[in-house]
């Protein structure tokens, strides 16, 4: 018993002594210090090698600035090459290149004409305004300078467009080019602006008139630019709201690449004109009940509102009360209904709508596997393989 309590005792005093180990230093204390230095010098070498001029590659010769930028404008200008053959892309500028002074650091040249272009467009946009919201037919543009010598266009407010839809309030017609006919040109000064008048002519006296321009394509070629644009007209009338959407290809002549751009030809591929009657009364009626109302998911849980759940869900899911939650319409499977997408926020299920033949709409969210319960702000119905 004396020796087994002298052992012990020996054990207590030797665990109550420090040893080598723990003196002076800690050794995690030094693990952290080494760790330190190690990341010091990792920084440091870093540091010194942004510092030094990189090295060039072996045989390289150095390209001059701006013409990997022109290089790549001629592979989209002619994108019928093939890579590796040796006969150079011909010039599209053989009768007056642009030089370093016409473009200026990296531009490529479709983003100087673009800018060019968009000055011409507004002062179409100022003609048109001005002969929408008057009955005058004369304008202030200077015809000579917008348009070359042999511009012509078709009208600009194609005859005889279908009706593709129409109700008490609604009426919305279309033409396209496959009901083209034929149809005497616009020539010169005076034809281009007959076509601009007899685009306005619905527009007469017009109030809240709005124009826009927005160019979508620009090719470039060695005769000129031929660009695409989307056209938009909408103004208060008389009767109501009236509104004009178009997609125009027009050709232009520009010669001198700090000079503005002449129209010599502009027609139309697409028109489309929507009137609405009643512009002072109200335009939308609220269906959602009708349309949702067979879903037990809208009963408990969209009709309540979210000052309803904001009491009852934990703050942790992220439940926002000031965020605006959105939707999302399109089609999700294929049947020609446009379907609803509805966000919500942290802590509910976003909600999925397919659309009936009836005009009623079943949810599907758990079928589809879409009814997750983190915050959803947004959502975007994206067909990415093009099915």
């Amino acid at each position: 018993m004396a020796k087994k309590g002298k052992r012990h005792n020996s054990d207590r005093r030797s665990a109550s002594q420090p040893s080598a180990l723990h003196s002076g230093f800690p050794l995690r204390r030094w693990l952290l210090v080494a760790a330190f230095a190690a990341g010091a010098c990792v920084l440091w070498l870093l540091f010194y090698a942004n510092q030094r001029p990189a090295t060039p590659l072996p045989n390289a010769v150095e390209a001059p600035a701006g013409s990997a930028t022109k290089a790549e404008e001629a592979v989209v200008q002619h994108p019928k090459q093939e890579a590796g053959d040796a006969t150079p892309l011909a010039s599209p500028f053989q009768s007056s290149p642009p030089t370093d002074s016409e473009l200026e650091g990296d531009e490529w040249v479709t983003e100087v004409f673009t800018g060019l272009a968009s000055k011409r467009f507004h002062e179409l946009h100022d003609v048109l305004v001005q002969m929408a919201s008057t009955d005058a037919d004369t304008s202030t543009i200077d015809y000579d300078s917008l348009i070359s010598r042999s511009f012509a266009c078709e009208a600009l407010r194609p005859g005889a467009p279908e009706t593709a839809f129409q109700d008490e309030t609604f009426t919305v017609r279309r033409w396209t080019p496959a009901g083209k006919t034929s149809e005497e040109n616009h020539a010169g000064a005076a034809g281009f602006q007959r076509a601009l008048r007899e685009l306005v002519q619905p527009f007469r006296g017009a109030s809240d008139v709005h124009v826009k321009f927005k160019l979508i394509h620009v090719e470039l070629d060695g005769q000129g630019v031929t660009t695409r644009q989307y056209f938009h007209l909408s103004g208060r009338t008389a009767t109501g709201m009236l509104q004009q959407s178009a997609t125009w290809r027009t050709a232009w002549y520009w010669p001198e690449r700090k000079e503005l751009p002449k129209l010599t030809a502009i027609a139309v591929e697409q028109f489309e004109e929507v009137a609405v009657k009643h512009p002072d009364g109200p335009l939308f009626a609220d269906c959602a009940e009708s349309v949702l109302s067979s879903n037990r998911s809208y009963r408990e849980q969209l009709s309540a509102g979210i000052d309803q759940w904001a009491s009852r869900i934990e703050s942790a899911h992220g439940m926002a009360l000031l965020t605006r939650y959105g939707v999302a319409v399109g089609d999700v499977n294929g049947d020609g209904f446009d379907d609803l997408y509805v966000c919500q926020p942290g802590g509910l299920p976003n909600r999925l709508y397919v659309q009936n033949a009836d005009g009623t709409a079943t949810d599907r969210s758990r079928e589809a596997g879409v009814d997750w319960l983190d915050q959803s702000a947004s959502a975007l119905l994206v067909d990415l393989d093009n099915d």
